[in-house]
């Protein structure tokens, strides 16, 4: 008769992984950290972006590159656009709430 696998090692472990936030979810977190160092600021193509390079570059540091680039591409499709003279603030609050989905 097989001898039987135990698994619960593994099923803990892998609840534990699938509890942390994704890479992808990091780097929005960590993008909102960096704009809220301005909030009175308005949010622009060029601010967003440098957060968002910041973060990655944060996060991503000593992973694979092809894991680091799609969680970067994961990130930069979840970004949700600008209002009109929104404040960087303001679009942290945002894209917080937006990365719990990530």
């Amino acid at each position: 008769m097989p001898e039987r696998t135990d698994w619960s090692a593994l099923d803990d472990t892998l609840a534990r992984f699938l509890q942390e936030p994704s890479h992808a979810s990091r780097i929005l977190t960590t993008a909102a950290d960096v704009l809220v160092g301005d909030p009175f600021l308005t949010i622009n193509a060029w601010t967003l972006d440098h957060a968002v390079r910041i973060a990655a570059h944060q996060v991503t540091d000593g992973l694979p590159d092809a894991v680091a680039a799609e969680a970067d591409r994961l990130a930069r499709l979840a970004l949700p656009l600008a209002h009109p003279g929104e404040t960087c603030d303001c679009y942290a609050l945002r894209l917080r709430d937006i990365a719990r989905t990530v």
